[in-house]
């Protein structure tokens, strides 16, 4: 739209066609000696650099060329004609601006990392670059959206942008949104990197807080990753007025390993009060990830039966089974260390033991059975 302070020329709001080239603002307009008029043209734009925009994508700001001199492609260059009463051009004059474009990308920074105990640590990078031509301000939210078995232990961030405040412990648990920043100044070509950390602990069992069933990232029909699923994760860019602009989100999921132990069968009887007992022990990962374990095993049996021999074998790849490999006289048997077990795989261990049980006077024990 434009106005003017020009008589008889029309002024107002949305009577110039953003579709057209060339402007006709007046036209025989009288001017007296030594007097002057004003047009002052309002312009709203919306500037696109992403892939599926309508120009090349890249920004060229005033004074682009060789020359540095502004010409038409560049910025919001524009150009006034001044036309005699016979609407033939006298002049020209120009005038240009730059404008800002500030996005954001969001990306895992690490794979989580284990922490024990089933608590994995994991941090996001978020990168806000300003590819305009003119210094922009922004702010910046994030939205944990994590699966509903993870519970959020602590969070913090660390920001390059100058006076955000940066440090450990210093995001709320219980946040359903996190403000990062407001108002931050980003010069045309820089750009500010985020790097949040969340201590996290993933519970499957009956007993937890969520449904005690992992929803891994892209569980839905579509398999895109969405609040509820694993480690689900969401940056908000907002620009100047705190409105957004932008999301983007990223998600990793969790390995979740649980075991569990039987009796095979009742002992067999072999003979002169000597037996064969074996257990089966089934580790699976019920999560959305590839996790690592380790399994150890403790005989604990009654005072009065003797371990004579010992053997495990085992489904786990790269791990030893055969007859024989576990000593009688060791109070915990190691079966494996730092396996690997995907997202949805088990693995099985089976112990056999044999063993004399003797209740007589003269025997090592107490001579009275305990049982289970």
């Amino acid at each position: 739209s434009y106005t003017s302070t020009a008589p008889g020329v029309p002024a107002g709001s949305g009577d110039l066609d953003p579709n057209d080239a060339t402007w006709n603002l007046s036209s025989g307009v009288s001017l007296d000696a030594g007097d002057s008029h004003t047009y002052t043209i309002t312009v709203k734009v919306e500037i696109d650099l992403s892939s599926d925009s309508d120009g090349d994508n890249t920004y060229d700001e005033c004074g682009s060329a060789e020359d540095n001199v502004p010409a038409e492609g560049d910025g919001l260059f524009n150009e006034s004609i001044l036309l005699d009463g016979m609407d033939d051009e006298i002049d020209r004059d120009t005038a240009c601006a730059d404008v800002p474009y500030i996005e954001h990308v969001k990306t895992l920074a690490s794979d989580p990392m284990d922490m024990g105990q089933n608590q994995f640590s994991v941090s996001y990078d978020i990168v806000v670059t300003n590819t305009g031509g003119a210094t922009g301000t922004y702010g910046l939210d994030d939205m944990p959206g994590f699966e509903d078995d993870i519970e959020i232990i602590s969070a913090s961030y660390t920001s390059t942008a100058p006076g955000v405040p940066a440090g450990t412990g210093d995001l709320d648990p219980n946040d359903a949104t996190w403000n990062l920043s407001s108002g931050v100044s980003l010069d045309a070509g820089g750009s500010h990197t985020y790097t949040i950390t969340v201590k996290v602990e993933i519970d499957l069992s009956s007993d937890s807080d969520g449904d005690n069933t992992y929803d891994e990232c892209g569980s839905a029909e579509d398999n895109v990753p969405a609040e509820g699923d694993g480690l689900f994760n969401e940056s908000i860019l907002l620009d100047g007025m705190d409105d957004e602009i932008d999301r983007d989100t990223a998600c990793a999921d969790l390995p979740y390993i649980e075991h569990v132990k039987t009796v095979v069968g009742d002992p067999m009887d072999m003979g002169q009060n000597q037996f064969s007992v074996s257990y089966d022990i089934g580790v699976t990962n019920t999560g959305g990830a590839t996790g690592t374990y380790g399994l150890d095993d403790m005989p604990g049996f009654e005072d009065d039966i003797e371990i004579i021999s010992a053997s495990y074998t085992s489904t786990a790849p790269g791990v030893p089974a055969g007859s024989g490999d576990l000593d009688p006289n060791d109070a915990t048997w190691n079966l494996s260390s730092g396996v690997s077990l995907d997202a949805g795989g088990s693995h099985t261990y089976t112990i056999t033991v044999k063993v004399e049980i003797d209740l007589s006077s003269d025997s090592d024990g107490d001579n009275t059975y305990d049982e289970c």
